[in-house]
């Protein structure tokens, strides 16, 4: 018998594969399984009838050529592998306590489609900080130093825009939440 791909976890897949530079599958599954998945969800790149160890070797030849990896798993075997990994993404629908002490982010009822949730939410939170830093943190606090340095800018005036500045940043950050 064949394994089948629930829609959703297809429709899902293809919305990563468009969110992340490359996806590798990592799967204890045979080759005929791995290939059939792969084909259908634009994965690249598969190996097949991997044990658990296996998987790490994986993980870290990929760590060594300076990639950041996210594993996710669902199983007592992705429980290594999703502990090595910078990222271990664990989907929460297992009762084994293992695979959720593993991961650094669980995604609570198994529901595979908040994984693509989760990469936008990571992705907007990463790019807000980079504007929180440069905005805020340089532009804005250097422009007060300069101003203060040449005289434009009394002490009282500097914590006044030293605190209009971290306003702005949790305004910013605000945006978050949606």
């Amino acid at each position: 018998m064949e394994d089948i791909l629930r829609e959703d976890i297809l429709k899902s897949l293809i919305k990563i594969n468009k969110l992340i530079p490359k996806s590798i599958l990592l799967t204890g599954d045979n080759y005929h399984t791995a290939y059939q998945i792969s084909r259908e969800t634009g994965i690249n790149e598969f190996k097949a009838g991997l044990l658990p160890e296996d998987k790490v070797k994986v993980l870290d030849e990929l760590k060594n050529q300076g990639n950041t990896v996210a594993a996710v798993g669902d199983g007592i075997n992705d429980a290594p592998l999703l502990a090595k990994a910078d990222i271990g993404i664990a989907m929460g629908d297992t009762t084994s306590s293992v695979i959720l002490d593993a991961g650094s982010v669980v995604l609570l009822d198994g529901d595979f489609s908040k994984l693509s949730m989760f990469l936008d939410i990571a992705r907007n939170t990463r790019k807000i900080i980079k504007q929180n830093i440069i905005v805020f943190a340089i532009i804005y606090n250097l422009a007060g130093f300069m101003l203060a340095a040449f005289g434009y800018l009394s002490p009282l005036g500097g914590a006044i825009v030293h605190n209009v500045g971290s306003t702005m940043v949790v305004l910013n950050s605000t945006r978050l939440i949606r």
